[in-house]
This record gives C-alpha cells, sequence and structure tokens, in this order.
C-alpha cells in the first residue's frame, strides 16, 4: 500500500508541474509572438521537450541511486515512477508528432524527433552518472 501512495504522491507532484509548465510556455509564446510574428520555432511543443528532458534526468539520477544502494525501491518508485511518470508526457508527444504529420512540416518533425530521442538519451545517461556520483 506504502508503493501506491509515493507512486500517487509523485505523479500528483510530477502532474501539476507539466500543468505549470503548459502555463509558462503559453505566456511567453504570446509574448513572442506579440513582439516578433510568426516563426517556426514560436510555437507549442517546447513545454514538452523540457518536461520529458527533465524527468529522464530525473529517472535516470533516481536509476543510479538506486543501482549503488543509495536509494531504495519506495525511492526509487516515488521519483521515477510518480515524479518522473506524472512529469512527463508520451501523450502529448504524439498528438504533437500527429499535428506536424497533418501539417505537413517534415522538418519541424525531424527536429521534433532527434530532439526528444538523442536530447532524451543524453539525459537519461548524465542523470544516470550523477545519480551513482551524487
Amino acid at each position: 500500500m506504502t508503493a501506491l501512495l509515493v507512486v500517487a504522491a509523485g505523479a500528483a507532484v510530477g502532474a501539476v508541474l507539466r500543468a505549470l509548465a503548459e502555463r509558462v510556455q503559453a505566456v511567453v509564446l504570446a509574448h513572442a509572438l506579440a513582439r516578433h510574428g510568426e516563426r517556426w520555432y514560436l510555437s507549442p511543443g517546447w513545454s514538452t521537450l523540457a518536461v520529458n528532458l527533465v524527468g529522464t534526468v530525473l529517472l535516470g539520477w533516481a536509476a543510479g541511486r538506486y543501482d549503488v544502494g543509495a536509494l531504495g525501491t519506495t525511492g526509487l518508485i516515488a521519483l521515477g515512477t510518480g515524479l518522473a511518470g506524472g512529469l512527463t508526457t508520451f501523450s502529448t508527444l504524439g498528438v504533437e508528432i500527429v499535428d506536424l504529420v497533418r501539417d505537413r512540416a517534415r522538418a519541424r518533425l525531424a527536429l521534433l524527433l532527434a530532439a526528444h530521442v538523442v536530447l532524451g538519451l543524453a539525459c537519461a545517461t548524465i542523470g544516470y552518472r550523477l545519480g551513482t556520483i551524487v
């Protein structure tokens, strides 16, 4: 029962942080669009990338801490399954990919996919290595 409660608590915090990231993105994009007009890089999706990368670093760090014995199973699932799981969002990424395919925005689609995969792997590696030492 404890495991379920820590997962739920972590997921609640992660989901709220993800919602805040979406709100910050909306405000920043509104100001940028008003100042600079339409630009390809001034489009939704940045918050999804940010939360996915932060969550990946967090999960990598937690896995590293677990592997060196500095974090127990409850801590790992609280941070990994709970917080990182609540923070990150594969479903939003999926919708953003469908939108780019629909809009035939091939260059942006390629950039989005490359950023999530390449930067995600880098973040997981960095997080894990940090977790084994800090």
